[in-house]
């Protein structure tokens, strides 16, 4: 959710000492009509991501509500607020960032969690294209488990021509808990990004098997014990001015429900606005 954002916010401090990004953003949750693939009905999120930051460093937060509904009217819903803080730091060569993330839910399976963040990265640029690579470290504690996670990255940015560019990032997710049957969880994420002229378009998939992940550097997390096994995405960015612009997403994941069987599938529908000072 926040590449697009990190991506515009180096550009444009590039011209400024500091930069200021206030992006609200909500989001409209399906899943599977079938009971028998899902206990879910519907959900809806929201919330607020700000950020202050130039090129030597990034400080984001993010606060968010979601609140997801069942099938059956006698199952309560789940209510859940999540805030997280990333501190990012800037050298010549390498970065490094560091934070949390805080999960406060009435879903009783795993109860409230925080995610220890922690990363460092390296990069070159030559000329106008950048290449960065790195690995990212989250700790997720529960009450009644604890979740390693351990994420290595490939990033490659390329200058097409002065009004395009392409990011391309491959990211590899390895997942642990001893409270799990199975230990252990290995997936990997692929995204594209084009950038040109005002508008930006990103996709995004990713394939394997995820448990309890963290994603999107530490500003998701699925406090849950579902099986994800796969997942795709779209979203559309334009720049109405110099320092507003909109973003409308379209996702679907492929997991198996926890205390459920057969495959399924949930739907996300996304729309954010950005502003900038």
């Amino acid at each position: 959710m926040k590449k697009l954002i990190l991506s515009s916010l180096v550009c444009f401090s590039l011209a400024q000492a500091d930069v200021t990004t206030i992006k609200p953003y909500s989001a409209y949750i399906t899943y599977d009509t079938n009971p028998a693939n899902s206990i879910k009905d519907k959900g809806i999120l929201g919330g607020v991501y700000y950020s202050k930051g130039n090129l030597g460093y990034l400080l984001e937060v993010d606060a968010s509500y979601t609140k997801i509904g069942y099938k059956s009217s006698t199952i309560s819903d789940i209510k859940q607020s999540d805030l997280t803080i990333l501190y990012n730091k800037y050298y010549a060569k390498y970065m490094l960032k560091g934070g949390f993330h805080y999960l406060n839910t009435s879903d009783t399976i795993l109860g409230n969690g925080v995610v220890l963040i922690a990363g460092v990265g390296v990069y070159k640029w030559k000329y106008y294209d950048k290449l960065s690579a790195g690995v990212d470290l989250y700790y997720t504690k529960y009450s009644s488990t604890n979740i390693v996670q351990l994420s290595p990255y490939f990033q490659y940015s390329k200058a097409i021509n002065i009004s395009t560019r392409n990011n391309i990032d491959i990211k590899v997710n390895y997942i642990y808990s001893d409270s799990y049957t199975q230990k252990s969880y290995k997936s990997i994420e692929i995204s594209d990004t084009l950038f040109y002229k005002r508008f930006t378009l990103t996709t995004k998939a990713y394939f394997g098997e995820m448990k309890s992940a963290v994603l999107d550097g530490g500003f998701t997390m699925f406090n849950t014990q579902d099986l994800l096994k796969s997942g795709y995405s779209i979203k559309l960015g334009y720049v109405a001015k110099k320092n507003l612009s909109f973003e409308l997403g379209y996702s679907i994941n492929n997991f198996v429900e926890d205390g459920l069987t057969n495959d399924t599938r949930n739907s996300v529908a996304l729309l954010s606005a950005t502003y900038r000072f």
